[in-house]
């Protein structure tokens, strides 16, 4: 054999080589699952600093988010012009933003632009999530002051005993509401590689019931909406009957946390027969095609305060979580397991804040670093 073809076939084989590697180094990573942070900063606010910091967290490691939980019942922590709550009639005080009517703070739209640059700069998402269409006392009272025709086109009727935080989903009026609020942030979020906004959509009836075409049809309707835009949307599990599972896109991804309502498999409540005989279960999503995220509601919610502080109980929540947790673990603290990864596709430890209001941002970040360390190293995320 000639020496030019053998140095041919050499260098071939070298190609196909690096190839491989490449490939089989694809692989790999693909098999890491996100897995995230979601920070709720609308029952306890955080500083730009503090949510940096949030981000360091995440940053050694691949694949991974921030969902920032932005508003509730307690707070809207966005500058937002649905509700007249911007900068030009905010009041700066110290390192935040605060509304001069209810006294609470909120991040301004270029403190929003500047956590996305950071997340970008650390290859970590950043994830909003709005509260809608339950969850809304703020935005709805700062909204009945701003711009009281639109509240009353999209108030539920004032005998609805839900009508202090809800809004009438059933309402085209309503629906395009929320699109034209969430169009306030699509160009700040958009700078981001597959850009996710989280529709919520957690909570909206008081009790589990059969059927609810009307949360079908907002939640399709914001979704699709959101497509057009360039974004993924994701919603919680918790409105999603059996009945009408087949009824929502296929391309909303489900960040799933109780398949009842409840935080604890032995609760025995209500609301616990019904979400049990009327929600969808983890395999109803895997066997309709859906991408889920796991968001288990006993494992992986920590609530700051000084119970969750204690240190023996910090020491247990951890242990607990490393020994008994794993990605399919979705049935909250009942060690059962729904057998497959397949439709799987991350994971989130999730914040709370409402016991949280006595300690500085900067003392929860510093207070829970070991337990999202812990978390972010589990094992199961590959």
């Amino acid at each position: 054999m000639k020496k030019e073809s053998r140095a041919v076939i050499y260098f071939v084989l070298i190609a196909v080589c690096f190839n491989l590697l490449g490939a089989c180094s694809k692989t790999a990573a693909a098999a890491i699952k996100e897995r995230g942070i979601t920070l709720d900063v609308a029952r306890k606010f955080y500083t730009v600093e503090a949510i940096e910091g949030f981000i360091d967290l995440l940053a050694d490691y691949e694949n991974t988010f921030l969902q920032l939980h932005l508003t509730d019942d307690q707070n809207v922590a966005i500058e937002m012009a649905a509700i007249g709550q911007t900068v030009e009639n905010g009041i700066r005080e110290s390192d935040k933003w605060r509304n001069p009517l209810t006294g609470q703070p909120f991040l301004s739209k270029s403190e929003l632009a500047a956590i996305v640059k950071y997340g970008n700069d650390k290859n970590v998402r950043i994830i909003p999530e709005i509260e809608a269409p339950a969850h809304m006392q703020a935005l709805l009272e700062q909204l009945k002051n701003h711009d009281s025709n639109t509240y009353e086109k999209i108030s539920l009727p004032k005998e609805d005993n839900r009508q202090f935080n809800t809004i009438d989903y059933s309402k085209p009026e309503a629906i395009e509401f929320m699109q034209s609020l969430l169009s306030e942030y699509l160009p700040i979020f958009s700078h981001q590689e597959a850009p996710i906004f989280h529709i919520a959509c957690d909570e909206v009836v008081q009790l589990p019931i059969e059927t609810n075409p009307f949360i079908v049809r907002y939640a399709n309707t914001l979704n699709r909406f959101l497509v057009e835009k360039g974004f993924q949307a994701r919603m919680w599990n918790d409105s999603v009957t059996q009945k009408d599972l087949e009824r929502y896109d296929k391309d909303i991804q489900i960040t799933y946390w109780s398949h009842t309502g409840e935080l604890n498999v032995n609760a025995v409540s209500e609301k616990d027969w019904l979400g049990n005989r009327f929600l969808a279960s983890p395999e109803d999503f895997i066997n309709a095609s859906f991408e889920i995220l796991n968001y288990n509601g006993y494992y992986l919610y920590f609530l700051p305060s000084d119970k969750y502080f204690e240190r023996s109980n910090y020491d247990y929540s951890i242990a607990d979580m490393e020994r008994n947790w794993q990605l399919d673990s979705l049935y909250l603290n009942s060690l059962e397991n729904v057998g497959s990864l397949d439709h799987i596709i991350g994971s989130s430890l999730t914040i709370w804040g409402e016991a949280a209001h006595h300690y500085s941002d900067l003392e929860v970040l510093n207070e829970v670093s070991e337990f999202i360390t812990a978390y972010l190293n589990l094992k199961q995320h590959h």
